[in-house]
């Protein structure tokens, strides 16, 4: 249930909430969840709160149960009379095992109707203190700026890097030791990983412009890169197949070591660009010097926004939905059209969508075939089956040998065209048979297949 507002503008205004119903993991302690709510003129009203409890429910010591009681659920009735209500599959101050469980109220009124809620919580066992000592381990570290994190599981060590002290530093789970491994003169570390198998620690340093790796205990520090390196940000190591994995903050970076060389650059826009509205795919490309290349892609969604002079920000609303329709060959006018609160409407914004057919009919072409005369006569008689197919319309098919007979009509099928029990006599010798077929957009798909008669039958 959702708090509601009325206005004296006969406005319904909404409440907005710092958290979400639903949608919140509340800390183990007391949250206050603060309802705020203004009309269109800028008018703040006061305020509703509650407050949100979440206890640590935990079994009784050498028990894997606990004794949990709960206050019972308010409940109304229009017709003031007794409302009963039960709790499924627990009552307040059963005994209750350990894990996650739902109690369900259900309220009943005299004549009969119910409603339900629900109340989730999690009882935990008092012996389980894996977390416990987790978390206590964690809090003994002071962490200032950490940007960069990785976890080595071969040594159930966690290193991380701080900008702000710029510096390296690790916690053993199994030492309990915390230490600084590596300190920075200037700028800092914004990408590291770990090479358990090496012992290696690769990091990126972005204000420097260069890629280095020191082993796991801090020790040879060794620069990899250090020319032609753009801002590099995040690192990853493939330790299978040797490969180092790079994240910049610019659109066009290289990565030099020698003679290699690795450019990346990104199409039809960089990063920047002024981008019309629509779905945009961008294509980065990375090249090396000696001619390799691999490309990668992400979409990105221009939409049209609105401005009002009474302070809101109403929404635009289009006759088709970005990403969702599939529109036909041809033109299409996409049409934006907003309005305010108060019914005012604007002119217009709208853009054209074209879709090109390119794309030729598609053709199953028969196998070559070759077949042995009849013993008395110089030909051969065949059959043969083919299919054709569109994404728009075919209007035309052609063959080019005049004896070819192909049984089939245009005006059946919009998408596909199938030929069956075509035949044809052919004389001793290789007959080649072409088929052409146009679509509604002068496309044309082709096929070719040849018919070999052999025998020794008479002249």
């Amino acid at each position: 249930m959702e708090p509601t507002a009325t206005d004296n503008s006969e406005e319904t205004p909404v409440p907005v909430a710092d958290y979400t119903s639903g949608d919140n993991m509340f800390p183990i302690g007391s949250t206050t969840v603060r309802y705020n709510v203004s009309d269109s003129a800028g008018s703040f009203n006061e305020d509703c709160n509650f407050v949100v409890t979440v206890e640590v429910i935990s079994t009784d010591e050498g028990n894997s149960f606990a004794t949990v009681t709960w206050n019972p659920p308010v409940t109304s009735d229009n017709s003031n009379g007794m409302v009963n209500v039960v709790s499924s599959p627990y009552e307040s101050g059963d005994m209750i095992p350990s894990g996650v469980h739902t109690i369900t109220f259900t309220a009943t009124d005299p004549t009969g109707n119910s409603d339900s809620c629900d109340l989730s919580f999690r009882v935990q066992d008092s012996d389980d203190t894996t977390s416990l000592t987790f978390t206590a381990a964690i809090q003994k570290v002071q962490l200032t700026n950490p940007v960069a994190i990785d976890y080595d599981v071969t040594t159930s060590a966690l290193y991380w890097s701080d900008v702000t002290t710029s510096s390296i530093e690790y916690y053993s789970f199994v030492t309990k030791q915390h230490k600084v491994l590596v300190c920075f003169q200037t700028g800092g570390v914004y990408g590291l990983t770990i090479d358990g198998i090496g012992k290696k620690l690769y990091l990126t340093s972005t204000s420097e412009d260069r890629i280095e790796v020191i082993n796991l205990d801090g020790t040879n520090r060794t620069v990899l890169f250090d020319m032609t390196l753009v801002e590099p940000r995040a690192i990853k190591i493939d330790t299978v197949n040797a490969l180092i994995f790079l994240l910049f903050l610019s659109t066009l970076a290289a990565l030099t070591s020698g003679n290699r060389t690795m450019t990346v650059v990104s199409s039809p826009f960089e990063s920047g660009d002024m981008t019309p509205i629509g779905t945009h795919a961008i294509t980065f490309t990375a090249i090396a010097s000696f001619g390799n290349n691999e490309t990668c892609d992400f979409y990105i969604k221009v939409e049209p926004t609105a401005v009002d002079n009474s302070g809101e920000t109403p929404v635009p609303v289009a006759d088709y939905t970005s990403g969702d329709n599939k529109f036909p060959i041809g033109y299409t006018t996409v049409q934006y059209n907003v309005s305010d609160s108060v019914g005012n409407f604007n002119a217009n914004c709208s853009f054209v969508v074209t879709i090109e057919d390119n794309e030729p009919p598609m053709v199953t072409c028969p196998y070559d075939q070759t077949i042995e005369a009849d013993y008395e006569y110089s030909t051969a008689n065949t059959t043969w089956y083919l299919t054709a197919f569109d994404n728009d319309v075919i209007i035309s098919g052609y063959v080019n040998d005049s004896r070819v007979v192909s049984y089939f009509d245009l005006s059946l099928i919009n998408l596909m065209v199938v030929f069956f029990n075509s035949s044809a006599t052919f004389d001793w010798g290789k007959n080649v048979i072409t088929y052409e077929f146009l679509d509604n957009n002068t496309n044309v798909g082709i096929c070719e297949f040849t018919i070999t008669v052999t025998g020794t039958g008479m002249k």
